[in-house]
């Protein structure tokens, strides 16, 4: 049986089980996988910002906060003890020095993420954020297996 590959973009939430392999790519967004593997029901969400800032939610995932009631909603999860969560990107894409890295999108996503699981009573069992490289999430939704890649930077060559 052949895998089918969902790729998640910016913005989107994707579910799906069976022979399917979920995956994002990511910078300084973050990506949410969503592990529900008592159903075999797997997501994952592409968050751009921190924080709707309380708008109402529509199923998305511009925002960490709209992404996690998106994926709740859509994969119909009733307890949310029985999601784990896998958190990836945050990355500092742009170097600034390292004392303004607190204020950086990556890092806010990253802590906006941490702060929204805890809070939804999901457990993380696993999370590769910050630092300076891109990230690629992807979730085998034929055996719930999950892997986080770094994508290393490419260097300017000079001429």
């Amino acid at each position: 049986m052949d895998t089918e590959i969902i790729n998640v973009h910016i913005g989107e939430v994707k579910t799906a089980s069976g022979a399917v392999q979920l995956q994002t790519i990511l910078g300084s967004c973050i990506g949410l996988g969503f592990l529900w593997r008592k159903r075999g029901l797997y997501g994952i969400a592409h968050c751009l910002l921190p924080d709707s800032r309380g708008k109402d939610y529509e199923i998305g995932a511009r925002y960490v906060d709209q992404a996690i009631y998106s994926l709740i909603q859509s994969m119909s999860i009733t307890d949310t003890r029985q999601i784990r969560a896998v958190v990836a990107g945050g990355g500092n894409m742009t170097r600034q020095d390292e004392d303004k890295v607190a204020n950086l999108v990556g890092t806010l996503n990253a802590k906006s993420a941490e702060q929204e699981l805890k809070a939804n009573g999901i457990r993380i069992l696993q999370q590769e954020t910050g630092g300076t490289v891109g990230r690629k999430l992807t979730i085998d939704c034929s055996t719930g297996e999950f892997m986080i890649h770094d994508i290393p930077r490419l260097q300017a060559q000079k001429l």
